[in-house]
């Protein structure tokens, strides 16, 4: 079976990444310091991961 449709594009995001970039990226506005880097916020936020912070955004 052939597959069609754009190839996706993966990139790969830790937990040093800048939320500006996350915000960029996904299009959100998390009011908070667009330097502070993405481990801390998800610690302080208390989400276990981009991907749950994502749904909830």
């Amino acid at each position: 079976m052939k597959r069609q449709g754009k190839k996706k594009q993966v990139s790969y995001l830790t937990f040093d990444t800048k939320i500006d970039t996350i915000q960029k990226k996904y299009g959100v506005d998390l009011d908070v310091d667009p330097d502070k880097r993405l481990g801390e916020f998800l610690r302080e936020r208390g989400y276990p991961s981009l991907a749950k912070m994502l749904q909830e955004a």
